[in-house]
């Protein structure tokens, strides 16, 4: 199991675990990852997916085993989190 989050480093931390990541099989690994009110975009049209969208690319993989809300404090939260379900049945 590997964690991450954008928040650590503005993506370095992602950046730079995906280039790991992409010297062994996907199936030899559990991927972690948060989302961060704070750091994320609400003038998107979702900023939940947007930002699991770009912890995944940053990561190098298709999807994300586990994804966490990380420091929900005073966050605008809503029906967003539904969508990364609906997102994960779809893939």
């Amino acid at each position: 199991m590997w964690d991450s989050a954008y928040v650590y480093g503005m993506g370095t931390s992602e950046n730079v675990l995906g280039s790991f990541l992409r010297t062994i099989p996907r199936d030899s690994f559990q991927i972690s990852a948060k989302f961060t009110p704070q750091c994320a975009s609400m003038f998107q049209g979702n900023p939940v997916i947007s930002m699991f969208e770009k912890s995944a690319e940053l990561l190098g993989v298709d999807f994300i085993d586990y994804y966490w809300i990380y420091n929900p404090t005073d966050a605008p939260m809503g029906k967003r989190i539904n969508t990364i379900s609906q997102k994960r049945e779809n893939r």
